[in-house]
This record gives structure tokens, C-alpha cells and sequence, in this order.
């Protein structure tokens, strides 16, 4: 089980491809680091290679997992990229190793995806967070990299609802809950919480 929290070492150009996935909603698009080739005079001499993106997942279901990946930024543990004035819409996910050896940050907008990825050659321990070393350079990245595009969000797939959800119990938010603790959480259609939030809310039926 470890293996999913990241306990294997995998190369930053294996993470970017995995995550670009879930950044375009499911659609699965190898990397390619040549589109095409022309000489000195820009004729084209090597036409882009015909490379089609393929549905792997369902669109519905990796949103859902978007919409959680996007707390990680803004209230999580990559929150510095908002206090830095990074105000995309983004998602991405931290990460820190044993004995902080690695530190690194995969974040995306619907555009771009950036991985930064903080270590020394000899595997000694940086004694540095995910959110420490490599937040604050991709946000200086990314807020390079996004400010020709639009603050555009990102796509909602048929068969998503919303319902603000109070954080700290996963209930329906109450105006008893603190105001701090509402978060718009997604859900397939049908599957919203459906009891209201017991922890600021004890009235509520279990």
C-alpha cells in the first residue's frame, strides 16, 4: 500500500506523464519532446506526428479527483502558491520522501502542468518539505508560464454535482458551521452527501 503514497522512486518525466492524464480529465496523451522539424528557412521537413489523445478514464471520475487535488493549493499543504499570489485554477499534489531525501510539487491549470523536484545527487536529505522547496519554484514558473492564457477553469464532465460540504466532518454545511470550513465539493450525480454536518450540527439524525 505504501507504494501509492509514493514509497518507489520513479523518474520526474514518469510523474508528469501519469498526472498529465489527470489533468486532461482521463485523456491519455504520450509525451513527445519533438513536434516537428524544419530547416534554417522554417520549411518543414519533418511533419508533427499524428498522436491522438485516448479516454483511459472517465472524465466524471478524474474530475472528482481534480476537485480534491485542487484543496492542495488552496488550503493545503502547496497553500503557499496562493499567498504567493498564484491565483489560477489549479490542482496538484506534494510530495516529500523519507528522511526529506526529495522534495518536490506536480501541480496543473488547464493548461499547463509543471513538476519541480528539490535533491542532491548523492541522496542526502535536503531536511526540506514538498512544500517548502519546490512549491515556491513552480509557483514563480507557473505564474510566468500562465499569465499569456486565460483563468480559464476546468471543464465540468456530464454526471457532476456541487454541494458545500463542511471539511472537517464531510457533512452538508450548516450555518452553524465555521465559515472557514465550507469547501464545493464534486460528486457523481446521486451520490452527495446526504446528512447535514454532525460535528457543528448534533441535532442532526446519524
Amino acid at each position: 500500500p505504501s507504494i501509492l503514497l509514493g514509497a518507489a522512486d520513479l523518474p520526474p518525466i514518469e510523474m508528469a506523464d501519469a498526472y498529465s492524464t489527470i489533468a486532461r480529465e482521463g485523456s491519455r496523451m504520450p509525451l513527445h519532446t519533438v513536434r516537428f522539424v524544419t530547416d534554417d528557412r522554417g520549411v518543414m521537413l519533418s511533419a508533427p506526428d499524428d498522436i491522438k489523445a485516448v479516454q483511459v478514464f472517465p472524465a466524471r471520475d478524474v474530475y472528482i479527483l481534480i476537485n480534491v487535488m485542487r484543496g492542495v493549493l488552496d488550503r493545503g499543504t502547496a497553500a503557499a502558491a496562493r499567498r504567493m499570489g498564484f491565483k489560477n485554477a489549479a490542482a496538484g499534489k506534494t510530495g516529500t520522501t523519507n528522511d526529506k531525501r526529495d522534495a518536490w510539487f506536480i501541480g496543473f491549470t488547464p493548461q499547463p502542468l509543471a513538476l519541480t523536484w528539490v535533491g542532491f545527487d548523492d541522496n542526502s536529505p535536503t531536511g526540506l518539505s514538498g512544500g517548502q522547496a519546490a512549491v515556491p519554484m513552480w509557483t514563480k514558473y507557473m505564474m510566468s508560464a500562465a499569465s499569456t492564457q486565460p483563468d480559464a477553469d476546468f471543464g465540468v464532465p456530464a454526471g457532476i454535482s456541487f454541494a458545500q460540504v463542511d471539511e472537517t466532518s464531510g457533512g452538508l454545511f450548516t450555518p452553524m458551521c465555521p465559515k472557514n470550513t465550507a469547501v464545493n465539493r464534486a460528486s457523481k450525480s446521486g451520490t452527495e452527501p446526504p446528512i447535514p454536518c454532525q460535528v457543528h450540527s448534533p441535532q442532526a439524525p446519524p
